[in-house]
């Protein structure tokens, strides 16, 4: 009905007021700072470690920040493999801050391609990653069943600019030849293995268990905004010790 109609719309005009402590957030400017302040700390990392452990690593990414101050030797790229990253992005995507369209830089030709790639290859020459690329536009969706007076209740989207999304694609081709290394228990963030084949295998080796009458047991642990929390230094000082390539790992540093 008509009536039913303008309650949706009246609902979707009207922004729920967010929580925070004390009180609550009418006004644009200050649901602003609560949702700033609430994503800082979901992206925060966590601080409960041992300090003295802390410090050893930091040490660590910061020695080896003094020692590769001159810029190491990465693969560069071409104007066929920029080509192709820009074809496969999807047109239907929001741009970011740059306000590039990908539909808009797939109609590019092929003299704007090269001046492009030479972007990109400077920047693989220096291991830098621009700061520009960084910036984000961040959008906020409410999750399903949460409450959308809580600043948690929304997931955030980042809108990055699209030359970024570039030359990540193109340092991510330089990485996943060496994924190889992951054990093969892990199926995470590795390229064609997903969790649908990870239950395959437990169905797989419960199967066998009940066959063969043994006893089998499972240890799920379900680790809250592990990968929103992960500690950046730590994960630099392990890619130094795994003997990353020394060219990638600054511009990750970097990033």
């Amino acid at each position: 009905t008509n009536n039913t109609i303008w309650k949706m719309v009246k609902k979707l005009k009207t922004p729920p007021q967010i929580d925070r402590q004390p009180g609550a957030a009418y006004t644009i400017s200050e649901k602003i700072e609560i949702f700033a302040d609430s994503l800082q700390n979901q992206f925060s990392p966590n601080i409960n470690s041992d300090q003295n452990h802390h410090n050893i690593i930091t040490e660590e990414v910061n020695n080896f920040q003094t020692e590769h101050l001159i810029p190491e030797t990465i693969n560069s790229t071409n104007n066929q493999e920029v080509s192709c990253i820009i074809q496969k992005l999807k047109n239907n995507k929001a741009p970011g801050e740059d306000g590039i369209k990908n539909k808009m830089i797939k109609l590019l030709p092929n003299n704007y391609i090269c001046k492009i790639t030479h972007i990109f290859n400077v920047c693989l020459a220096h291991n830098y990653y621009p700061q520009i690329w960084k910036n984000a536009s961040v959008i906020l969706f409410l999750k399903k069943n949460k409450n959308p007076s809580c600043p948690e209740s929304y997931r955030p989207i980042s809108l990055l600019n699209i030359l970024g999304k570039i030359y990540e694609k193109i340092i991510y081709n330089r990485i996943k030849p060496l994924l190889t290394a992951l054990p093969d228990e892990q199926y995470g963030f590795r390229q064609k293995l997903d969790t649908t084949k990870q239950l395959l295998r437990i169905i797989d080796y419960t199967g066998r268990a009940i066959i063969n009458k043994e006893t089998i047991a499972f240890l799920m642990i379900d680790i809250s905004k592990a990968f929103d929390k992960v500690w950046h230094t730590g994960t630099i000082y392990k890619l130094i010790q795994l003997n990353f390539p020394p060219g990638i790992t600054p511009i990750l540093l970097s990033f």
